[in-house]
């Protein structure tokens, strides 16, 4: 078998696969505050009122900040996505295929 690939950042967050650093200060925020306040500005006007500056006044940040959680607007966009994909049901003890 090949290497394997490194997740992209957002999926690393989500899927809390991120190196925990113990430098600088504590972030004020989390992946999954983020995501939510985007979605609602989603669900309130629709994608094209979702901007990372419009997101940041949701959460009470400036922009910039949000770059320190999500690393462009498609990565927020990834994040929206799987926030608002219904759980995968339960097995009920059957084979996952």
């Amino acid at each position: 078998m090949g290497e394997e690939r490194p997740l992209p950042p957002v999926v690393a967050r989500m899927w809390g696969r991120e190196p925990v650093t113990r430098r600088g200060p504590r972030p004020r925020l989390d992946l999954a505050t983020i995501t939510a306040a985007a979605v609602e500005l989603a669900d309130a006007e629709g994608l094209t009122g979702v901007s990372m500056a419009s997101v940041a006044s949701r959460v009470g940040v400036a922009a910039t900040a949000l770059y320190r959680y999500v690393g462009s607007k498609e990565e927020l966009l990834t994040a929206m996505a799987d926030g608002a994909a219904p759980p995968p049901p339960e097995p009920d003890g059957r084979h996952w295929r």
